[in-house]
């Protein structure tokens, strides 16, 4: 027969493992972001860089359609990473609140034993899960706001190639 000190502890490992794995769940959610935060910078930078390249008009057309295709890979990479950035953070996120919910059941007996909450109300923990998941949702934004827009300079791009045009004006692609 168990004694109630046993008991105690037992209720106390499955409070800190509550915690603990709640706090995990937390650090996941701040890598992912932090990792979708270094990727993005990279790819901005390149695709800053082929831009460039793509803009000068000394260049043929060809090689600027090269380029602007480039930049379209790149921005379905940052679509792809920020949507599995989303993902990973819901993931964290749901683990998280049944964790919370694990707590809730056994909330009497965590109190008889005087331990405290081991995370905020649920306003707090719902704003943190919405501002979480508001970054990896913009990043999506702008991704697919360049996609868009280096699609429409590509096929204006090959509609010069293929009708022969010696060259495009600077000033469209620059500007």
């Amino acid at each position: 027969m168990a004694s109630k000190d046993d008991d105690e502890v037992v209720k106390y490992r499955v409070y800190e493992t509550i915690w603990r794995n709640i706090d995990r769940e937390d650090n996941l959610a701040n890598q992912r972001i932090l990792r979708a935060v270094l990727l993005t910078s990279g790819l901005f930078v390149a695709t800053a860089l082929l831009a460039e390249t793509a803009a000068d008009v000394k260049m043929p057309l060809w090689i600027r359609a090269i380029f602007l295709g480039l930049m379209i890979g790149l921005s379905v990479i940052g679509i792809v990473f920020s949507h599995r950035t989303r993902l990973g953070v819901h993931a964290a996120y749901a683990q998280s609140k049944g964790l919370m919910d694990l707590y809730a059941e056994r909330k009497s007996e965590f109190d008889a034993m005087g331990l405290p909450r081991p995370f905020g109300d649920e306003w707090v923990g719902a704003e943190g899960t919405r501002s979480a998941d508001v970054f990896p949702f913009i990043l999506l934004v702008i991704w697919y706001s360049a996609v868009i827009a280096e699609f429409a300079f590509l096929v204006a791009l090959l509609t010069w190639v293929i009708t022969g045009s010696a060259e495009m004006p600077a000033t469209k692609l620059t500007e």
